[in-house]
Protein backbone atom coordinates (compact mmCIF):
# COMPACT_ATOMS: atom_id res chain seq x y z
CA UNK A 1 0.00 0.00 0.00
CA UNK A 2 0.88 3.36 -0.77
CA UNK A 3 0.43 5.10 2.81
CA UNK A 4 1.69 1.78 4.29
CA UNK A 5 4.04 1.63 7.27
CA UNK A 6 6.67 -0.05 5.21
CA UNK A 7 6.32 1.90 2.35
CA UNK A 8 7.34 4.88 5.05
CA UNK A 9 10.14 3.79 6.71
CA UNK A 10 11.03 3.29 2.66
CA UNK A 11 11.28 6.78 2.02
CA UNK A 12 12.60 7.69 5.34
CA UNK A 13 15.43 5.10 4.67
CA UNK A 14 17.99 8.22 3.24
CA UNK A 15 17.37 10.48 6.31
CA UNK A 16 19.95 9.26 8.78
CA UNK A 17 20.90 12.75 9.41
CA UNK A 18 24.00 12.29 8.07
CA UNK A 19 24.39 14.59 4.71
CA UNK A 20 26.21 13.89 1.89
CA UNK A 21 28.64 17.00 2.83
CA UNK A 22 30.80 17.41 -0.93
CA UNK A 23 27.92 17.91 -2.97
CA UNK A 24 26.45 19.81 -0.44
CA UNK A 25 29.21 22.80 -0.53
CA UNK A 26 27.99 23.15 -4.26
CA UNK A 27 24.44 23.66 -2.78
CA UNK A 28 25.41 25.58 0.31
CA UNK A 29 27.52 27.99 -2.61
CA UNK A 30 24.45 28.34 -3.94
CA UNK A 31 22.33 29.11 -1.20
CA UNK A 32 24.54 31.32 -0.05
CA UNK A 33 24.71 33.80 -2.51
CA UNK A 34 20.93 33.93 -3.12
CA UNK A 35 20.69 34.78 0.68
CA UNK A 36 23.65 37.36 0.58
CA UNK A 37 21.13 39.91 -0.92
CA UNK A 38 18.43 39.55 1.52
CA UNK A 39 20.73 38.79 4.87
CA UNK A 40 23.89 40.13 6.70
CA UNK A 41 24.93 37.30 8.91
CA UNK A 42 27.39 38.36 11.55
CA UNK A 43 28.30 35.09 13.94
CA UNK A 44 29.76 35.66 17.50
CA UNK A 45 30.63 32.90 20.30
CA UNK A 46 32.75 30.46 17.83
CA UNK A 47 34.60 29.88 20.92
CA UNK A 48 32.19 28.41 22.73
CA UNK A 49 31.17 25.58 20.22
CA UNK A 50 32.17 22.09 21.92
CA UNK A 51 36.03 21.12 20.25
CA UNK A 52 39.03 19.84 21.42
CA UNK A 53 41.10 21.82 23.70
CA UNK A 54 42.83 24.84 22.76
CA UNK A 55 41.04 24.94 19.25
CA UNK A 56 38.54 26.96 17.87
CA UNK A 57 36.77 25.68 14.60
CA UNK A 58 35.98 28.85 12.36
CA UNK A 59 32.85 29.15 10.12
CA UNK A 60 34.85 27.08 6.77
CA UNK A 61 35.14 23.93 9.51
CA UNK A 62 34.86 20.78 7.73
CA UNK A 63 35.67 17.14 9.30
CA UNK A 64 38.94 15.57 7.57
CA UNK A 65 37.27 12.47 7.32
CA UNK A 66 33.66 12.31 6.16
CA UNK A 67 31.54 9.31 5.07
CA UNK A 68 27.84 9.35 4.81
CA UNK A 69 27.87 5.58 5.32
CA UNK A 70 28.62 2.96 7.62
CA UNK A 71 29.45 3.46 11.69
CA UNK A 72 32.92 4.96 11.66
CA UNK A 73 33.12 7.96 13.73
CA UNK A 74 33.36 11.31 11.80
CA UNK A 75 33.76 13.88 13.70
CA UNK A 76 34.51 14.29 17.71
CA UNK A 77 32.35 16.21 20.23
CA UNK A 78 28.92 16.20 18.86
CA UNK A 79 26.44 18.32 21.00
CA UNK A 80 22.67 19.70 20.56
CA UNK A 81 22.58 23.12 18.78
CA UNK A 82 19.27 24.60 20.34
CA UNK A 83 18.20 28.07 18.83
CA UNK A 84 15.36 30.31 19.12
CA UNK A 85 13.00 30.31 16.32
CA UNK A 86 11.15 33.76 15.06
CA UNK A 87 11.43 33.24 11.06
CA UNK A 88 12.01 31.16 8.26
CA UNK A 89 15.60 33.39 7.58
CA UNK A 90 16.73 31.65 11.01
CA UNK A 91 17.88 28.72 8.81
CA UNK A 92 19.89 30.49 5.97
CA UNK A 93 21.10 32.12 9.21
CA UNK A 94 22.49 29.35 10.91
CA UNK A 95 23.28 27.75 7.29
CA UNK A 96 26.50 30.64 7.62
CA UNK A 97 28.40 27.89 10.43
CA UNK A 98 29.38 25.93 7.58
CA UNK A 99 29.17 22.89 9.82
CA UNK A 100 27.87 19.11 8.80
CA UNK A 101 25.01 18.67 11.26
CA UNK A 102 21.77 16.81 11.26
CA UNK A 103 18.64 19.27 11.34
CA UNK A 104 15.20 17.91 12.71
CA UNK A 105 12.87 19.60 10.26
CA UNK A 106 8.78 20.13 9.55
CA UNK A 107 6.95 17.63 6.97
CA UNK A 108 6.85 19.81 3.60
CA UNK A 109 10.33 19.95 3.49
CA UNK A 110 9.83 15.95 2.80
CA UNK A 111 6.67 16.31 0.75
CA UNK A 112 8.15 16.75 -2.80
CA UNK A 113 9.78 13.67 -4.16
CA UNK A 114 12.69 15.00 -5.13
CA UNK A 115 13.56 17.47 -3.04
CA UNK A 116 12.75 14.97 0.04
CA UNK A 117 15.68 13.01 -1.33
CA UNK A 118 18.18 16.10 -1.85
CA UNK A 119 17.32 17.15 1.83
CA UNK A 120 17.70 13.72 3.08
CA UNK A 121 20.95 13.74 1.45
CA UNK A 122 21.87 17.14 3.53
CA UNK A 123 21.02 15.62 6.86
CA UNK A 124 17.81 16.58 7.12
CA UNK A 125 15.83 14.36 9.96
CA UNK A 126 11.85 15.07 9.44
CA UNK A 127 9.19 15.12 12.30
CA UNK A 128 5.38 14.85 12.76
CA UNK A 129 4.01 17.62 14.83
CA UNK A 130 1.17 17.68 16.72
CA UNK A 131 -0.83 20.14 14.00
CA UNK A 132 -0.31 17.03 11.78
CA UNK A 133 -2.84 15.69 13.38
CA UNK A 134 -5.14 18.74 13.85
CA UNK A 135 -5.44 19.29 10.63
CA UNK A 136 -6.56 15.35 10.11
CA UNK A 137 -9.82 16.44 11.39
CA UNK A 138 -10.10 19.50 10.04
CA UNK A 139 -9.69 17.93 6.29
CA UNK A 140 -11.55 14.38 7.18
CA UNK A 141 -14.41 15.36 5.04
CA UNK A 142 -12.53 17.11 2.12
CA UNK A 143 -10.62 14.46 -0.17
CA UNK A 144 -7.57 16.68 -1.33
CA UNK A 145 -7.01 17.62 2.23
CA UNK A 146 -7.45 13.95 3.69
CA UNK A 147 -4.41 12.95 0.91
CA UNK A 148 -2.12 15.83 1.77
CA UNK A 149 -2.68 14.75 5.52
CA UNK A 150 -1.67 10.59 4.91
CA UNK A 151 1.10 12.11 2.80
CA UNK A 152 2.57 14.59 5.32
CA UNK A 153 2.63 11.63 7.92
CA UNK A 154 3.88 9.18 5.80
CA UNK A 155 7.02 11.08 5.32
CA UNK A 156 8.01 12.03 8.77
CA UNK A 157 9.28 10.14 11.93
CA UNK A 158 7.53 9.77 15.44
CA UNK A 159 9.30 11.30 18.02
CA UNK A 160 10.61 8.70 19.27
CA UNK A 161 12.10 7.65 16.09
CA UNK A 162 13.75 10.72 15.19
CA UNK A 163 15.61 10.67 18.51
CA UNK A 164 17.03 7.19 17.24
CA UNK A 165 18.40 9.07 14.34
CA UNK A 166 19.49 11.53 16.19
CA UNK A 167 21.33 9.71 18.99
CA UNK A 168 23.31 7.22 15.98
CA UNK A 169 24.44 10.78 14.52
CA UNK A 170 25.61 12.01 17.54
CA UNK A 171 27.21 8.60 18.62
CA UNK A 172 28.94 9.56 14.94
CA UNK A 173 30.27 12.91 16.23
CA UNK A 174 27.34 15.67 14.27
CA UNK A 175 26.14 17.74 15.68
CA UNK A 176 22.31 17.86 15.98
CA UNK A 177 20.07 21.35 15.35
CA UNK A 178 16.54 21.38 16.89
CA UNK A 179 14.81 24.76 17.68
CA UNK A 180 13.70 25.09 21.05
CA UNK A 181 9.97 26.00 20.22
CA UNK A 182 9.77 23.52 18.02
CA UNK A 183 8.37 26.01 15.00
CA UNK A 184 7.82 29.95 14.86
CA UNK A 185 4.31 29.88 16.14
CA UNK A 186 5.01 28.33 19.31
CA UNK A 187 6.42 29.71 22.47
CA UNK A 188 6.77 26.65 24.93
CA UNK A 189 10.38 25.40 25.13
CA UNK A 190 10.15 21.99 24.41
CA UNK A 191 11.82 18.59 26.41
CA UNK A 192 12.82 16.99 23.43
CA UNK A 193 16.55 18.68 22.88
CA UNK A 194 17.20 18.13 26.53
CA UNK A 195 15.69 14.38 26.22
CA UNK A 196 18.29 14.35 23.49
CA UNK A 197 21.02 15.36 24.70
CA UNK A 198 20.97 13.95 28.52
CA UNK A 199 20.66 10.30 26.84
CA UNK A 200 23.40 11.11 24.27
CA UNK A 201 25.48 12.17 27.43
CA UNK A 202 26.05 15.87 24.74
CA UNK A 203 26.28 19.20 25.73
CA UNK A 204 23.92 21.71 24.81
CA UNK A 205 24.87 24.91 22.98
CA UNK A 206 22.40 27.46 22.69
CA UNK A 207 22.11 29.94 20.30
CA UNK A 208 20.39 33.26 19.45
CA UNK A 209 19.39 34.85 16.66
CA UNK A 210 18.49 38.32 16.20
CA UNK A 211 17.14 40.39 13.12
CA UNK A 212 15.32 37.79 11.16
CA UNK A 213 12.02 39.36 11.61
CA UNK A 214 11.64 43.15 9.84
CA UNK A 215 11.90 45.71 12.59
CA UNK A 216 11.56 49.47 12.17
CA UNK A 217 14.52 50.57 14.48
CA UNK A 218 17.49 52.52 13.15
CA UNK A 219 20.52 50.48 12.30
CA UNK A 220 18.99 47.32 11.75
CA UNK A 221 17.74 47.19 7.88
CA UNK A 222 20.57 48.24 5.51
CA UNK A 223 19.30 49.01 1.63
CA UNK A 224 21.63 47.48 -1.08
CA UNK A 225 20.35 47.56 -4.95
CA UNK A 226 16.60 48.04 -4.18
CA UNK A 227 16.69 45.38 -1.52
CA UNK A 228 16.25 45.40 2.08
CA UNK A 229 19.05 43.42 3.42
CA UNK A 230 18.77 42.74 7.12
CA UNK A 231 21.57 42.47 9.53
CA UNK A 232 21.42 39.14 11.16
CA UNK A 233 23.16 38.54 14.00
CA UNK A 234 24.32 35.13 15.83
CA UNK A 235 25.63 34.59 18.94
CA UNK A 236 26.48 31.49 20.89
CA UNK A 237 26.38 30.88 24.32
CA UNK A 238 28.14 28.42 27.09
CA UNK A 239 27.04 24.76 26.58
CA UNK A 240 25.09 23.75 28.90
CA UNK A 241 25.82 20.10 30.23
CA UNK A 242 23.25 17.83 31.32
CA UNK A 243 23.69 16.08 34.97
CA UNK A 244 21.74 12.42 33.67
CA UNK A 245 23.95 10.75 30.86
CA UNK A 246 21.99 7.54 29.75
CA UNK A 247 19.28 7.37 31.93
CA UNK A 248 15.86 5.72 30.55
CA UNK A 249 13.90 8.33 32.09
CA UNK A 250 15.36 12.07 32.73
CA UNK A 251 14.08 12.96 35.91
CA UNK A 252 11.43 16.11 35.64
CA UNK A 253 13.67 18.48 37.86
CA UNK A 254 16.73 18.11 36.26
CA UNK A 255 14.88 18.97 32.51
CA UNK A 256 13.05 22.13 34.13
CA UNK A 257 16.99 22.94 35.22
CA UNK A 258 18.69 22.82 31.92
CA UNK A 259 15.58 24.62 30.11
CA UNK A 260 15.42 27.69 32.88
CA UNK A 261 19.10 28.03 31.85
CA UNK A 262 18.65 27.59 28.39
CA UNK A 263 15.62 30.19 28.10
CA UNK A 264 18.07 32.55 30.19
CA UNK A 265 21.07 32.58 28.06
CA UNK A 266 18.73 32.62 24.95
CA UNK A 267 16.49 35.40 26.33
CA UNK A 268 18.19 37.41 28.82
CA UNK A 269 21.83 37.11 27.99
CA UNK A 270 22.49 36.50 24.33
CA UNK A 271 19.62 38.55 22.80
CA UNK A 272 20.00 41.43 24.57
CA UNK A 273 23.78 41.19 23.39
CA UNK A 274 22.73 41.07 20.04
CA UNK A 275 20.87 44.33 20.18
CA UNK A 276 23.96 46.03 21.17
CA UNK A 277 26.26 44.13 18.18
CA UNK A 278 23.40 45.04 16.39
CA UNK A 279 24.02 48.42 16.82
CA UNK A 280 27.80 48.83 16.21
CA UNK A 281 28.64 49.61 13.10
CA UNK A 282 29.26 47.14 10.76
Amino acid sequence: MFFSEEARLRRLQPATGIGDWERYKTFRRGIEKIFSYLLKVEIYGLENVPAPEGEIRELDYYPPQYDRDGDAAIDTHPYVLVPNHMSMFDIPALGAMKRPKAIVGKAPFAMTPIVRLWFFKRGLVPIRRKKDFRSKIKWLFYLPGWLMVKWRLSVTYTPSEMWAVCQAALARGIPVEIYGTGSRSDTETKLGPFVLACKAGVPIVPVAISGCKKRKRDGEEITRVGLVRRRVVVLIGEPIMPVCIGEEKVPEDVLTAMIKEWEHQVYQVLLPEADIVRKRKP
